[in-house]
């Protein structure tokens, strides 16, 4: 459960860590094969957890759609206060179906989990 939370909730580091390195990849102008490799397989590795993030999110056959908004409002930073004004419903309650969703994704996801994180 917990290593779906650091993924859901790190989404965002993750997209700006990808935006860095394909930067870096830029300025670097073929001027360093090994660097330019390097940096390709942390893009890699980036885009896997990316898909899998987003195959828990948008793909899960255990969230239903409000569950799954949930995920996505979290995903981009939002808080639990700001998540429960958005359905009516406090920050509390907002916690508690989040660790419900880590906890089914947990299970859905367990094989991938291991290959990705």
């Amino acid at each position: 459960m917990d290593k779906v939370k650091k993924l859901i909730e790190g989404y965002q580091d993750l997209m700006q860590r990808k935006q860095v390195l394909y930067s870096r990849l830029l300025s670097l102008g073929g001027e360093n094969p090994l660097q330019e490799e390097s940096i390709y397989m942390r893009l890699e590795a980036i885009e896997e957890k990316q898909v899998l993030i987003e195959d828990m999110i948008y793909d899960s056959s255990s969230l239903s759609m409000k569950e799954s908004v949930i995920l996505d409002h979290r995903s981009t930073g939002q808080t639990l206060e700001e998540i429960g004004v958005f359905f009516a419903i406090g920050g509390e309650r907002i916690r508690k179906i989040l660790e419900d969703n880590y906890q089914k994704l947990s299970i859905e996801f367990e094989e991938d989990l291991k290959q990705v994180v």
